[in-house]
């Protein structure tokens, strides 16, 4: 959580925190002082959002989505209905983007707690996407949030791969969620074992999409490096 803000009457306080299920996407919440009861006002479900400020009862924040890069949205504190306040790239409302897929799969774990128990990702079709041709896939497994410019590091741009015909495929790499002694303790062999078997599954979802597209002899998946870098703040 890194930052709080109290709603316009004062009788509720709002906040991010981690969605537990995949412990990478934030979850808006807002804590009653009257109940006491914490719910759920915005589950973003892939859009970032970050440098928030309170502006009565609208949530002022920069936000991106799979399809839009940075914008101002105002998210309304009582409803968590979205709305854009200011688009400052218009120029991309001319461009044709195909359609961008939302999948989810369990996390197999064979130590408990070890990550998340949810993953997820998207699918970036070709805008004419054809379901009678074989197409290649191009998986990039670091970070699915967000727009989909190019993965980390913006190093490859998976909308153009996309319109040229290659399937973009982006999922977020499972974090763990062991403290650092946990980690020491169990060693290196668990985490490299659950990450290939995160990525065998996510493999098995990407053929359940039925995007009926996996060419074998074609895919090309940028290999894990070590690292990660971290998403914009939230709050």
């Amino acid at each position: 959580m890194d930052a709080v803000w109290w709603s316009a009457d004062a009788r509720r306080v709002i906040f991010w925190n981690l969605d537990k299920r995949n412990g990478s996407e934030s979850v808006l919440y807002a804590w009653s002082l009257v109940t006491g009861k914490i719910s759920v006002l915005l589950r973003p479900f892939g859009d970032i959002f970050y440098s928030c400020s309170m502006s009565a009862d609208r949530l002022m924040c920069l936000r991106q989505t799979g399809t839009q890069p940075t914008h101002v949205a105002a998210i309304n504190t009582h409803s968590g209905a979205i709305r854009i306040v200011a688009n400052v790239n218009p120029e991309l409302n001319n461009i044709r983007f195909g359609k961008v897929e939302r999948i989810e799969w369990e996390v197999p774990s064979m130590v408990p707690n070890l990550y998340p128990p949810r993953a997820f990702g998207y699918i970036l079709f070709p805008p004419d996407f054809d379901t009678t041709r074989k197409n290649p896939v191009f998986i990039a497994p670091y970070s699915a949030s967000g727009f989909h410019r190019g993965d980390v590091g913006d190093e490859h741009p998976l909308f153009v791969y996309a319109a040229s015909g290659i399937h973009g495929v982006a999922h977020n790499f499972p974090v763990c969620q062991s403290a650092g002694d946990d980690k020491r303790r169990l060693g290196q062999a668990p985490l490299f074992a659950e990450t290939r078997l995160s990525i065998s599954l996510y493999h098995d979802e990407v053929d359940l999409s039925r995007t009926r597209s996996r060419d074998g002899a074609r895919i090309h998946r940028r290999e894990a490096r070590g690292h990660r870098r971290s998403q914009p703040g939230v709050g």
